[in-house]
């Protein structure tokens, strides 16, 4: 077939709702790392893998928060910036591959975080107030 490189694996291009679905399974992990970010550490167990905070740095080491999509890389955040921000680049693999890409913003009086995650080319916009976040 014209057109085919059959060295490479098939991509599907990731679907709207696939990318909406992945982007509410992320809460509960921002959340997590907001609480970290501002203890200075922590970590989250995913279905599979982990999701840790140290200082500034936000790694994502074969995190998965549902079990079919896996998100590795590193995101630089600042808890002492007001509004904290949450901006990077991650790497998909698993039912979705491609980029996740991150840019988000927490207000500590609000306790609110917004901002747009785009989930391999597609945005989708956020805004979650989070729980007992203090």
């Amino acid at each position: 077939i014209a057109g085919c490189d059959s060295d490479k694996p098939t991509q599907m291009q990731t679907s709207e709702l696939e990318a909406a679905n992945l982007v509410q399974a992320l809460p509960v992990t921002f959340q997590q790392g907001i609480v970290a970010a501002q203890a200075g550490e922590g970590s989250l167990q995913g279905v599979s893998g982990t999701f840790s905070v140290t200082g500034a740095q936000w790694r994502f080491a074969r995190y998965s928060p549902e079990g079919e999509v896996f998100i590795d890389g590193e995101l630089i955040v600042d808890a002492a910036q007001q509004p904290m921000l949450i901006r990077g680049e991650l790497e998909l693999s698993g039912m979705l591959s491609g980029e996740l890409s991150i840019d988000l913003s927490y207000h500590s009086s609000t306790g609110v975080f917004a901002g747009v995650i785009t989930v391999d080319g597609i945005p989708v916009a956020v805004s979650e107030r989070l729980c007992c976040v203090d």
